[in-house]
């Protein structure tokens, strides 16, 4: 997946404002120790046409999961330097390294089996 959007996939504001307020909703959820583990979310990120191939949602729960937070996440983090990119992936190969030493089924937030590949920016 590329590290840069399209001139068509640049993110309306509508969509970005869909994103901060999920994000607020899942910031309130973290500081009120609140879990964010097998719960279906309902302030959710709008999809972006950018998104399909990201996106594997189960159809059971609608995509109210984790995974399409991250997903915002990375969008947001695409308009950043180099650097916080970096930091991005870093924090995600921490994600999945302590998920496999704790034992950790991030099915249950869900993470599809390639969402490590999905995630990740390239860079350079």
């Amino acid at each position: 997946m590329s590290s840069v959007l399209n001139q068509e996939d640049k993110i309306p504001a509508k969509i970005l404002l869909s994103w901060c307020n999920a994000l607020r909703y899942l910031r309130n959820i973290c500081s009120h120790n609140g879990r964010l583990y097998s719960r279906l979310h309902h302030t959710l990120p709008a999809f972006h046409r950018s998104d399909r191939e990201l996106l594997e949602i189960d159809l059971d729960n609608d995509g109210k999961t984790l995974l399409i937070y991250f997903i915002a996440m990375r969008h947001l983090i695409l308009s950043m330097s180099l650097e916080s990119q970096s930091f991005w992936n870093k924090k995600l190969q921490k994600l999945l390294e302590e998920s496999y030493r704790e034992q950790i089924d991030l099915r249950h937030y869900g993470f599809s089996k390639k969402w490590i590949e999905l995630l990740t920016i390239n860079i350079g």
